[in-house]
């Protein structure tokens, strides 16, 4: 078979919980079959583009790479251009598929083949205000357009109730995430004294793993560890996201709070063992990798 696989939420090295669940799945995928021919495609930024081309995932045999860039600045229109106008038809630019599978972002028109989506979460429609209203208008379109796959694969029993709620005739399947190879094992005492020297981590430390964004509840985590009084530095790693002024008010002149900011699996790895405890008060998930 010809099978396609969007790799457009890959355009960023630093990946988030989609980003990594993604990534993995395909590899492994990737891995493990060896007769079908695989096309990754993929729409980047021009700064983002040479990075997704060279994904480590082109070095497979049978994979067959399609990526194409557009300006930052007209990615969300385009995509609800396409799916207004239902044309060009993805065949335009990868030719014919058996199977195009689509994680996350948009269920792009297809003549030929099966259509295959991924929910992650639908936390923009059932909590909108934990979003930028056009991430809520982009996913009302995504959604709809994904209830006429062929397939729907959610990633917890939650999500996939979530959806059948909207979508209640959508053929559904759960693809559980797993955890990454790379935290396995134990880590020697060198490398831990290093990556604590990297990021200037105290010992006995709290951490925290989330993008920073309203839906992670870090507010509430900062108001309750302020209260505590408690010396323990507390961690918080992740990127930036959206709606956070509030979260970075609470922390000014608080030298017990580190924001350490997007960090690497590998590093990330260290956190986790040498923790005194992670913390996770995320309001809602989808799965909620970290944990």
């Amino acid at each position: 078979m010809r099978i396609a696989l969007d790799i457009s939420v890959l355009n960023n090295n630093q990946r988030s919980g989609i980003a990594v669940y993604t990534y993995n799945l395909i590899d492994a995928l990737l891995k493990n079959n060896n007769n079908d021919h695989f096309v990754l495609f993929g729409i980047a930024t021009f700064e983002t583009f040479d990075y997704l081309k060279n994904l480590s995932l082109k070095n497979y045999p049978n994979v067959e790479m399609k990526i194409f860039k557009m300006p930052a600045r007209f990615f969300r229109t385009s995509f609800l251009l396409w799916q207004k106008l239902n044309w060009p038809t993805i065949e335009k630019f990868i030719g014919v598929v058996d199977i195009l599978h689509s994680f996350n972002w948009y269920m792009p028109p297809q003549i030929n083949g099966k259509k295959v989506g991924t929910i992650f979460d639908l936390t923009s429609l059932t909590h909108p205000e934990w979003h930028q209203a056009k991430t809520t208008q982009l996913d009302k379109v995504r959604f709809a357009r994904l209830a006429n796959a062929d397939l729907v694969i959610t990633i917890s029993e939650s999500s996939r109730k979530d959806y059948s709620k909207l979508y209640p005739n959508a053929r559904l399947e759960i693809v559980y995430p797993a955890v990454s190879s790379i935290f396995n094992g134990k880590i020697d005492k060198n490398l831990t004294r290093k990556i604590l020297q990297k990021y200037i981590i105290k010992k006995d430390f709290f951490l925290s793993v989330a993008t920073i964004e309203p839906r992670k509840n870090l507010s509430g985590l900062i108001k309750a560890y302020l209260k505590s009084k408690l010396q323990n530095q507390l961690i918080l790693v992740g990127g930036a996201g959206w709606k956070n002024s509030e979260i970075k008010k609470f922390v000014q002149n608080q030298d017990r709070i580190k924001f350490a900011g997007f960090i690497p699996e590998e590093d990330l790895h260290v956190l986790y063992q040498q923790a005194l405890c992670l913390i996770y008060p995320s309001l809602y998930e989808g799965f909620g990798l970290p944990i």
